[in-house]
């Protein structure tokens, strides 16, 4: 894109600890979208020592181990040539008493809530805040107007930035892969620093704020309080941002889910030592082909919950594909929850997407019709062993609703999204109870339950015969809880109880979840029955179709 005759002026902020910064993506990709593409002047604050021989982390990251190379400021001098460095040795951290004690009440006994992730939080903090203050003394004292601030962190790597020439200057952008305030890289125009005066004011936000503070780190929820407490929250603009924090010196982030963005292989970072090793993680991503059937397959005996609304059943990817991977291979008992009535109105979904005007829409659905050949289609197909259908139903929650409405920055989530979602427990948990009672009846037994819907798409799918059923295994395409399908022994049925959980009173369910999707109540439904360790992240590809042609 040609650059415009008047170029911006940029200011990147680094902040925090400097990690993996051997690792040559991260400056490559900022030096790439910003730093080449703007007018861009650097700060720098960093927590470093050359004495520390490696960095604490939260218990709540996925770092086992962070060592530190003694290099970091002659690294940090050489990529970025910034106006202003201060390093600071690290030191600990603590909240107030009046604070620590509102705190631990309202996390006690959940995990990652110790004085260390107390300390590594109010670290973070006070370098966001220094690193700002550098900022705001160097523009007064050589009288620079920035027309952006982008504060981001060392171990970042950009895949795509938005266009600042496009974009207005009194807004404030962030993320838009949560509801919630996602932290890892915020751009605004300079009225908005303000908004990063956190840890000089963190135990009066923790104070006012405690009622709302969510888990398990509390860096979003301090950092949303405080731009609330200066700013309106009108002018917070979430953005297609995929940014991922790298693991070690030679990674590339988490790069499951980039192609929502629009990122292809040609969009890894270009720089130091780039396409080899860029390119295989992307690799790795792509559609495989079904292993050659085992020989002892058709030993292994699946029952198939087949379960909500009958979609789509005209669609020749959908059942083709299903049988490919499980009903042809093994021996499959299939169990059928569906919501259907003959002459009934289309079906119902969820609407999510703001629309022009007000209101909000499904971005890929405009209807779904409902067809009297359904179910008839149902039992030719999946020749069920059981098969229940009941009148499509409203669902409500009131209680749950109002939690969830004081809990998230979620104003697309409703009572109309909610009552979709708890249709869709209830058909889960009434095909496991139909399954339940078939072998107490008839002393089945099974090796594997398969979660299937009528509108699923497999691309490619475990073979069985590798898998154990004692482990409980679900997609690795995203790091939350991907719930297309699911597949696991049955001792992991009581993880079917979605309904009954989100139903109980005092809204356990809410509790330790990052945001009020589906994905995250059927993971705090888990998470009561079961053992985290016994997730398994596994490469499956699934797509759910959206109309009769769609392939997902």
């Amino acid at each position: 894109m040609d650059k415009p005759d008047k170029r911006l002026k940029v200011a990147l902020l680094f902040s925090g600890q400097p990690r993996y910064l051997d690792n040559p993506y991260p400056r490559s990709s900022h030096k790439k979208h910003i730093i080449d593409r703007y007018d861009t002047d650097v700060f720098c604050h960093t927590w470093w020592d050359k004495e520390n021989e490696c960095y604490p982390v939260g218990s709540w990251s996925t770092i086992s181990k962070c060592d530190s190379s003694g290099k970091e400021l002659e690294i940090i001098k050489k990529a970025y040539n910034p106006k202003i460095l201060v390093d600071e040795t690290p030191c600990f951290f603590e909240f107030e008493k009046e604070s620590r004690d509102l705190i631990d009440s309202k996390f006690e006994g959940q995990e990652g809530w110790n004085e260390q992730n107390y300390s590594n939080i109010l670290s973070s903090l006070c370098g966001i805040e220094s690193v700002i203050d550098l900022v705001k003394d160097y523009s007064i004292l050589e009288g620079v107007e920035y027309d952006f601030v982008i504060l981001s962190r060392y171990d970042n790597i950009i895949y795509k930035f938005p266009d600042l020439y496009k974009l207005e200057k009194d807004k404030f952008y962030l993320s838009d892969h949560h509801p919630k305030f996602p932290d890892l890289i915020f751009f605004f125009g300079s009225k908005f620093l303000d908004a990063f005066k956190i840890y000089s004011n963190v135990d009066e936000l923790v104070k006012e704020n405690i009622g709302e503070m969510w888990g398990p780190s509390m860096n979003e929820p301090l950092k949303f309080f405080s731009y609330r407490k200066h700013f309106d929250i009108s002018d917070i603009r979430p953005v297609p941002l995929p940014v991922r924090v790298v693991r070690d010196d030679r990674g590339l982030g988490d790069t499951n889910n980039l192609q929502r963005y629009g990122v292809s292989k040609d969009d890894l970072i270009s720089g130091e030592e780039q396409l080899k090793e860029a390119c295989a993680p992307w690799n790795r991503q792509s559609v495989q082909s079904f292993p050659q059937k085992g020989k002892s397959a058709k030993d292994i005996k699946v029952a198939a919950f087949v379960f909500g609304q009958p979609r789509f059943l005209d669609n020749p990817h959908t059942f083709t594909s299903q049988k490919e991977a499980i009903f042809d291979r093994y021996q499959v008992d299939t169990f059928c929850h569906l919501w259907w009535e003959k002459n009934g109105e289309d079906y119902d979904y969820s609407k999510w997407a703001a629309k022009e005007g007000g209101g909000f829409h499904h971005p890929f659905l405009s209807d779904v019709k409902s067809d009297n050949e359904s179910i008839n289609k149902i039992i030719d197909r999946y020749k069920p062993k059981v098969l229940k259908f009941e009148k499509p139903s409203t669902f409500k929650n009131d209680s749950l609703m109002s939690e969830i409405r004081k809990r998230f920055l979620d104003c697309s989530y409703n009572e109309h999204n909610l009552s979709n979602f708890l249709s869709q427990a209830y058909s889960i948990e009434q095909t496991a109870k139909l399954f339940k009672d078939f072998v107490e009846r008839t002393s089945g037994e099974y090796d594997f339950i398969f979660m299937c819907r009528p509108d699923l798409v497999i691309n490619s799918f475990p073979l069985l015969k590798d898998l154990d059923q004692n482990k409980f295994y679900l997609s690795d395409q995203h790091n939350g809880f991907p719930d297309l399908s699911f597949l696991f022994g049955t001792k992991f049925i009581d993880s079917c109880k979605i309904y009954s959980h989100m139903m109980e009173e005092g809204n356990p369910c809410i509790e330790n979840i990052r945001n009020s999707n589906g994905e995250q109540f059927k993971f705090s439904t888990f998470k009561k029955f079961y053992d985290l360790q016994d997730l398994t992240p596994i490469k499956m590809d699934l797509k759910v179709v959206r109309n009769n042609e769609h392939k997902g």
